[in-house]
């Protein structure tokens, strides 16, 4: 018998209309439930006041089965009757639809979140016999949206900084790559790509951040800082592949000829010169004299 068969139960008994097989299954159904024992309890008590006359309280030897049962009575007037029916239908249906309701919550948060995990971060001792403990609990939880939605963007935003998984770095930029400056927060977007293109110790992390960053560059007016990033990363990254993307990237600014030619002019490293005077050439724009020059005198630059 389930809460709900009980509901039925309760309320036969409640205007003595006996059934014996709902009966025994209703005796041991609140032997076992908590809920549905306290429910008969309840009503045994409301009986108590609506009934006109009551023949004893239950003697002590009831077993703890059945004591939940309504005590027996005379047979009630009609009007009575059924006014017990009432209220007890409209008590026994709240007490099931509470129920439910607890269980459909509880069904809720199993299918939502994972158990806690610990995470133990200090532990003290000095004070023996009690010890200190400091943790932090994690709960996990999974989301389903749209990437345009706020909360999608704002764990992407977290996971491009997850120390440990590569992976979900390049991943979570292309994503929010994906839509550029129309992000929720192309802000937090831009700088956590430029973050990412400085610090990350992934080069294919650093290329996926240059690629996001190309809608920012191709603007009409480019932020100074954006532009320095992009020759710090061109000049500075250990990533030869790196360079060259930073290279492309930034050929893409408006006025990039300049650009260019003054990384050229600076650069130590004769590839990077190479890669700047590669990109010069695609838009059309010469490429500086003194930079063939050199080539031609390396060993080897004239072939």
């Amino acid at each position: 018998m389930t809460c709900r068969d009980a509901k039925k139960a309760l309320i036969l008994n409640m205007v003595h209309l006996p059934d014996a097989a709902a009966g025994a299954a209703l005796d041991s159904h609140c032997a076992a439930c908590a809920e549905c024992a306290r429910e008969g309890a309840r009503i045994r008590a409301l009986a108590a006041l609506l009934t006109d006359a009551r023949a004893g309280a239950p003697s002590e030897s009831v077993s703890a089965s059945s004591a939940w049962r309504l005590p027996p009575a005379p047979m009630l007037r009609r009007r009575t009757a059924w006014a017990i029916v009432a209220l007890a239908l409209a008590l026994v249906t709240g007490f099931t639809a509470g129920w439910t309701s607890r269980a459909q919550s509880r069904a809720s948060r199993a299918t939502s979140t994972a158990p806690e995990q610990l995470q133990i971060e200090a532990i003290e001792a000095s004070g023996m016999p009690d010890i200190g403990i400091r943790y932090s609990t994690v709960r996990q939880a999974s989301l389903r949206a749209p990437v345009g939605a706020a909360q999608s963007q704002r764990l992407l935003l977290e996971a491009i900084q997850h120390p440990a998984n590569a992976g979900m770095r390049i991943e979570a930029m292309r994503l929010l790559a994906s839509l550029g400056r129309s992000a929720r927060n192309p802000a937090a977007l831009r700088q956590a790509l430029l973050t990412a293109l400085r610090d990350d110790p992934n080069p294919g992390v650093r290329l996926r951040a240059l690629d996001g960053l190309q809608p920012w560059v191709a603007q009409p007016s480019p932020d100074a800082a954006l532009l320095e990033a992009l020759a710090q990363a061109a000049r500075r990254d250990p990533n030869r592949g790196v360079q060259a993307q930073a290279v492309r990237v930034l050929a893409a600014a408006p006025n990039s000829a300049v650009l260019l030619r003054r990384l050229g002019d600076n650069a130590g490293d004769p590839s990077l010169r190479w890669s700047c005077a590669a990109a010069l050439h695609q838009q059309g724009d010469p490429i500086p004299a003194e930079w063939l020059d050199a080539a031609a005198a390396v060993p080897g630059g004239d072939q």
